[in-house]
């Protein structure tokens, strides 16, 4: 029915535009005088109206090729050279609904699919949520489902499923955490930076004076082993 009312629109934009040129012509020809023109009621009625169909007609044309929220109503599942599968919009629209009560945190608004570029497949799922936070932990989650029940429960596949959010149930309301680091100054953050290299300092002075105590230690041993080892050998001399 939509094709038919397209070709119904094309035909009868050409026969008015077909009008418009011939006037144009047989005015600009003189053919037609001005004055007969400007006098005759008639033509000046058909004329408007016949303006009137050219521009309804173009505006539905374009509403009608150029926009993504005309719904598809019936789907092609699989064919062949012998029998073609079909699934109208509802059996689609209440795959959808089915895995959407899965998630109580999400309400579908409503729904529309459309035919790209690619001649493939495009969902449109308007959505409401509870809680703002919600949205970016339940919305991945319904996609797959989505993507799941459709290959699984009648073979169908989606160029693309977009989500669009177009009411929050609830306010939001920014975490106390967040308010907290967004009040937070780069000289803040720097500041614990400062304090951490300061109080590694002295541990750092105080293994120095560890580690050169404990080589004068050592040499202090060595030192009195060799005095030790040095009486021991007068000790037998005298001997």
């Amino acid at each position: 029915m939509k094709k038919l009312a397209e070709k119904v629109a094309i035909v009868a934009l050409i026969c008015i535009s077909f009008v418009f040129v011939l006037l144009a012509v047989l005015y600009a020809t003189n053919v037609i005088p001005q004055i007969e023109v400007e006098n005759n009621s008639v033509a000046i009625v058909v004329l408007s109206v016949l303006s009137v169909l050219f521009v309804g007609l173009s505006v539905y044309l374009l509403i009608v090729n150029f926009s993504e929220v005309i719904n598809v109503k019936r789907i092609v599942l699989f064919y062949d050279a012998n029998t073609t599968t079909r699934a109208s919009y509802k059996v689609v629209n209440n795959i959808v609904y089915g895995c959407a009560k899965e998630f109580p945190q999400l309400k579908i608004k409503r729904t529309t699919f459309r035919v790209d570029d690619k001649m493939g497949l495009v969902a449109n799922i308007y959505l409401e949520s509870l809680v703002a936070e919600d949205i970016a932990i339940y919305v991945p989650k319904l996609r797959n489902l989505l993507e799941q029940s459709f290959s699984e429960a009648i073979g169908l596949k989606f160029n693309a499923i977009n989500f669009e959010v177009t009411k929050l149930s609830k306010k939001f309301t920014p975490a106390d955490t967040l308010v907290e680091a967004a009040n937070q100054t780069p000289a803040q953050e720097a500041a614990p930076v400062e304090e951490e290299a300061v109080a590694e300092q002295p541990a750092t002075e105080q293994t120095e004076t560890t580690d050169t105590a404990e080589a004068t230690e050592t040499a202090d041993d060595h030192k009195q082993e060799d005095i030790a080892a040095g009486e021991e050998s007068d000790v037998q001399t005298n001997e």
